[in-house]
């Protein structure tokens, strides 16, 4: 009885209990401003957790147990998960529409209703062409409390600290995704993986409404502060030419990165480490990436642009010199530290670029546009990759390639904050 029994929480607790929760009344509310700061970032963690760390990381434990009860083929059932990226990536832009005519809190509402509706029929599916149309719904409604959103809604709160703020938000990720990929791995091995997508949906539930929750009211953005701010807000030639050269540079880093971090295993394996070694090493990775989110966050607040930019482009290049000289090294653990920051390319550079460079009241029409650039990116980095090394047999090849993309990228960065500092 587990999907009737989703179905009836998730129609009663999206609704009625917000009113009394947050109790309209605001003597019940008698915090602070910083306080309902980090409450918000609270809630970012949370609903980056759903996001990637429910959503995305968790779909490796119904591979094979999903196959085996249906008689699927691992690569057609593993197209779901392109189904969902390829499906998202436009819909991201109509968050901005969206945040103008409905409050960040009905947003919340109104996707993660739709997103645990799928994950529910997900448990349901009995063929895969249902795997596929599930798929389709979940790519619609996730960006809905996704990276873009969350961005958007911690950008309105913070005036300082907002690298921090997006840091720890975007934390919740990894965070989640360790706490809850064993606990969902369970729940397939002893309930089936139809219970596993239902207990998907419950742990959905419960973030999401918490999350709604702590972020309260809100008021949308009005017409006339609409139609006012567009009318007064153009972009110029040089901001043109800054908002190009910041997303070429950001698809380069998000190239690299996610050309650099599937391979890691393979690479590893083909210089001689063992198979349990290697793994080891990329788990300690994405633990470290966890903390090196918040860290590069609020080391991005003090250092500026420039010192950000420096620091990304940096590590990325340490961490690919460290690649060619891994074989038979104790450098390994240094390049596990050094590449668990320049991992963070693939997340906190890409608001906080947007944030500082092009200011707060357009961050959200610019940034959906960035998300899209930087998914395409790294996209193209998994495939190109795979690409260089049957082109070339080599891996260090791949890796010398990628060091000149990433000082391209850097140059690129630079240039963008020059120009944009020029315009004034």
């Amino acid at each position: 009885h587990l999907p009737e029994l989703a179905f009836l929480i998730l129609g009663t607790y999206f609704t009625a209990p917000f009113k009394t929760v947050m109790g309209e009344n605001k003597k019940t509310m008698n915090i602070t401003k910083k306080q309902k700061q980090w409450l918000i970032v609270l809630a970012g963690f949370l609903l980056s957790g759903v996001n990637v760390g429910i959503n995305t990381n968790c779909n490796t434990a119904f591979l094979n147990p999903v196959c085996e009860d249906l008689g699927l083929s691992i690569s057609s059932f593993a197209l779901t998960a392109s189904i969902v990226s390829f499906v998202s990536i436009p819909c991201l832009l109509a968050i901005p529409q969206l945040l103008k005519k409905m409050s960040a809190r009905s947003l919340l509402i109104f996707s993660g209703m739709g997103f645990i509706l799928f994950k529910i029929l997900f448990g349901c599916a009995e063929e895969l062409w249902q795997f596929y149309a599930c798929s389709v719904g979940i790519g619609i409604f996730a960006p809905g409390f996704g990276y873009l959103t969350v961005n958007s809604i911690i950008n309105r709160t913070f005036t300082e600290n907002n690298g921090l703020a997006v840091g720890i938000a975007s934390s919740g990720a990894g965070i989640v995704g360790a706490v809850a990929l064993p606990v969902v791995t369970w729940m397939i091995s002893a309930k089936g993986w139809r219970s596993g997508y239902y207990l998907e949906a419950v742990l959905a539930l419960l973030f999401i409404g918490f999350a709604v929750i702590l972020i309260g009211g809100e008021k949308k953005e009005t017409q006339e502060e609409t139609v006012s701010h567009s009318s007064r807000w153009k972009m110029s030639g040089q901001e043109k030419i800054a908002f190009l050269l910041l997303l070429v540079g950001l698809f380069l880093l998000c190239l690299v990165g996610m050309g650099i971090q599937p391979y890691l295993m393979p690479y590893m394996k083909s210089i001689g480490y063992t198979t349990a070694f290697a793994a080891g090493v990329v788990s300690g990775i994405l633990t470290i990436n966890t903390a090196a989110k918040i860290i590069s966050g609020y080391v991005f607040d003090r250092v500026g642009t420039i010192g950000a930019a420096g620091i990304t482009a940096g590590t990325m290049i340490v961490s690919l010199l460290l690649l060619v000289l891994l074989k038979g090294s104790p450098v390994v653990y240094l390049f596990a530290v050094i590449f668990s920051f320049a991992y963070v390319a693939l997340s906190i550079p890409a608001p906080y670029f947007t944030r500082q460079l092009f200011g707060a009241d357009h961050f959200t029409e610019l940034y959906s546009i960035v998300m899209i650039v930087t998914s395409v990116g790294g996209a193209v980095g998994n495939t190109l990759t795979g690409l260089l090394l049957e082109m070339s047999g080599s891996y260090i090849f791949v890796w010398v390639c990628y060091i000149s993309l990433v000082i391209a990228a850097a140059g690129c960065l630079s240039a963008a904050i020059l120009v944009k500092k020029r315009e004034g």
